[in-house]
């Protein structure tokens, strides 16, 4: 068996592209994720324009950092300084109790604004996509993603589907918040790849 091993959040800083170039040279990373949010990305964007041989994930965000689009745009999502507000969980509490419509509005269209980003960044055809901390897992964030499948002709979406195992050093990573997180993951894997099937 293959081993691809991939890096996530390239273009949160400049030196933390640089920690993930060097280990790409060293030939020990075969796939990275770019972020459109964080002020490494001009600097990632002149890497990859170099090594176009590196296949390129874009890795949207809606949990930290700033946004793309301006606050008056998106307010249910960024506080006052334009940052984002929300986690994992209190994205999904804020749906749920309040606007469903506005709030799935503007994730749409700050999904779209990082997309467009990069794919212009880098004349990109065909986009693949995954989420940072698996946002695009939440299943209305994943139902805007398939209706931008072909307007951006999105050919790949990552799953989560990691084995349940234990070891002495991992057994904190599966009490408490670690094993709700591995429950959850698993559970909107299932649900989201029966979908994306269809």
């Amino acid at each position: 068996m293959k081993i691809q091993l991939h890096a996530d959040d390239f273009g949160v800083t400049n030196g933390y592209n640089n920690d993930v170039i060097k280990i790409i040279n060293n030939g020990k990373l075969h796939s990275i994720s770019l972020m459109a949010n964080f002020s490494g990305f001009a600097h990632a964007v002149q890497y990859i324009s170099k090594n176009k041989e590196i296949p390129i994930s874009i890795h949207l965000d809606i949990l930290e950092g700033k946004s793309i689009l301006p606050k008056r745009s998106i307010p249910s999502l960024v506080n006052k300084e334009g940052y984002f507000k929300h986690s994992f969980f209190s994205l999904l509490i804020y749906y749920y109790i309040f606007n469903q419509k506005q709030l799935r509005n503007e994730i749409k269209n700050e999904l779209k604004a990082q997309i467009l980003k990069i794919r212009q960044a880098l004349n990109l055809y065909s986009i693949s996509l995954d989420g940072h901390i698996h946002i695009h897992l939440i299943p209305f964030i994943m139902d805007e993603l398939i209706s931008l499948k072909n307007e951006f002709n999105i050919v790949n979406i990552r799953m989560v589907n990691e084995p349940f195992f234990l070891y002495l050093k991992s057994l904190k990573t599966y009490f408490g918040i670690g094993l709700i997180k591995y429950i959850i993951l698993k559970m909107l894997s299932s649900f989201q790849e029966k979908k994306l099937k269809k």
